[in-house]
């Protein structure tokens, strides 16, 4: 299950993922969540490209990175995590 939130400042992701997900095993996360069991709770930071309008030199240039916060929690079970961002792409 995923779910978006997104109003001008930032955009938000919410995901759910369990066990008994129906999918193949070529999905990495899916087969790592079916095959481990995992207790705990995470945080996790990255950098995404902002906007992709320009040439690709302006595209992936140090200026366009946009910050991006993950937090989660894996249940035994499933793991659910949101991410925080700003909008990107022109969206």
């Amino acid at each position: 299950m995923i779910s978006k939130i997104r109003n001008k400042w930032f955009t938000v992701n919410f995901v759910l993922r369990h066990r008994w997900e129906d999918g193949d095993y070529t999905d990495y996360e899916l087969r790592q969540l079916k095959s481990t069991l995992k207790l705990g709770m995470w945080i996790k930071t990255y950098e995404a490209v902002g906007k992709r309008k320009g040439t690709p030199k302006e595209v992936f240039n140090k200026n366009n990175h946009v910050r991006v916060y993950m937090i989660g929690l894996n249940l035994i079970v499933c793991s659910v995590w949101m991410d925080i961002s700003k909008p990107t792409f022109g969206s």
